[in-house]
């Protein structure tokens, strides 16, 4: 029916969606509060890891590694503001 590697990405994407949309639920059906700021952080860390695969032709694990460092490093910059 599907092949392998296609179900490991359907499912890598599921997750990752999965976590986006449980971040929003917290933040705006418990607490109420609209902000798009974690948003633009998943954007970051999403480009990077693209960007590091396509121009720098690392592996996907180690472009996730280097993807989800520099989603973290923003916020940590921008939590410094």
């Amino acid at each position: 029916m599907f092949s392998l590697p296609y179900l490991i990405y359907l499912l890598s994407l599921v997750s990752l969606f999965a976590i986006l949309g449980a971040s929003f639920n917290l933040l705006l059906g418990y607490t109420g509060i609209s902000n798009l700021g974690h948003s633009g952080l998943f954007l970051i860390g999403a480009y990077t890891t693209v960007l590091a695969m396509t121009k720098l032709g690392l592996p996907l694990p180690l472009a996730w590694a280097l993807g989800t460092l520099a989603g973290a490093l923003t916020g940590g910059l921008l939590s410094l503001l």
